[in-house]
């Protein structure tokens, strides 16, 4: 269901701060929890996952022909 996403190493990464209404936050917990991950970490992969869908030219897939 989920791709993972090769991370760059800490010198490549960038850190920020969001609000985020509280019953999405409840719902990004929980289901960082189920996925046994930090709510942070899950924010981060979405955050990322739109980007990447947003921006394709910026993220060659390189499997793709």
């Amino acid at each position: 269901m989920f791709d993972f996403i090769d991370m760059p190493d800490k010198t490549e990464t960038r850190r920020t701060t969001i609000v985020l209404p509280a019953k999405v936050y409840e719902l990004l917990e929980r289901r960082a929890d189920i996925e046994g991950r930090p709510t942070a970490n899950l924010a981060a992969y979405v955050v990322e996952l739109y980007i990447r869908e947003t921006f394709p030219e910026e993220f060659p897939n390189p499997y793709r022909k």
